[in-house]
């Protein structure tokens, strides 16, 4: 009997942490509602830190969402969700977050919502923070050499994969970028090299000569 509710508990903790990935094996999400004409980028649920001080694990994601397929000139802000569960019965309300980014505190307002038994079989509590950052902020997350998270008295290391991961979104939410794969067309780079050519025999370049940015 003994054996079987381990075996059940073992099995909800599996489900509830499934959905949850290394950072090495994370890939950017792409995708595009036709009926709601809204492209979404996405960094799903990537593991930060597992097992750490008082805190079970550490999880965060990434989404932006924009109308149309090709993201606006000026970046919205994007969402970043950070997911903790802590080895306790109650949160801390006075819990304060920070990011380190090359040792330099930045702090953001978030809206903070519990999860009841992330956990089965655990007195454990999670939380959930939603944080809306600046595009240029996240900029200067991607472009740190070294990136932390500081709950209170617990830092969590970013690693080099998580930094990878980042620069990748900040690039993939550019205005100037489509949702869709960037693939190089030769032929349009022959085109640019012949109205460059034209250009310095005198000429002047055809009016539809595509720009390769």
């Amino acid at each position: 009997m003994f054996d079987r509710i381990k075996f059940s508990v073992l099995a909800s903790t599996l489900i509830f942490t499934s959905f949850v990935v290394r950072a090495q094996d994370v890939e950017i999400k792409k995708t595009f509602d036709q009926q709601k004409n809204i492209s979404t980028i996405q960094l799903p649920a990537t593991r930060v830190a597992y097992e750490q001080g008082k805190y079970h694990r550490l999880d965060l994601s990434l989404t932006y969402s924009f109308k149309g397929t090709t993201p606006p000139v000026e970046t919205q802000p994007i969402d970043l969700e950070l997911v903790s569960v802590v080895k306790a019965r109650r949160l801390n309300t006075d819990l304060y977050v920070e990011f380190l980014i090359d040792g330099k505190p930045v702090h953001f307002g978030s809206n903070r919502s519990a999860i009841r038994n992330p956990v089965p079989g655990r007195l454990w509590m999670g939380e959930r923070m939603l944080f809306s950052i600046p595009y240029q902020d996240l900029v200067k997350f991607s472009a740190a050499k070294t990136l932390a998270i500081r709950f209170g008295d617990t830092t969590f290391q970013l690693n080099d994969n998580h930094l990878t991961l980042l620069r990748k979104f900040v690039s993939s939410c550019r205005g100037r970028h489509s949702v869709g794969a960037l693939r190089p067309n030769t032929q349009l780079i022959r085109f640019r090299k012949k109205s460059v050519a034209s250009q310095r025999e005198g000429g002047r370049p055809r009016s539809d000569a595509p720009t390769i940015y």
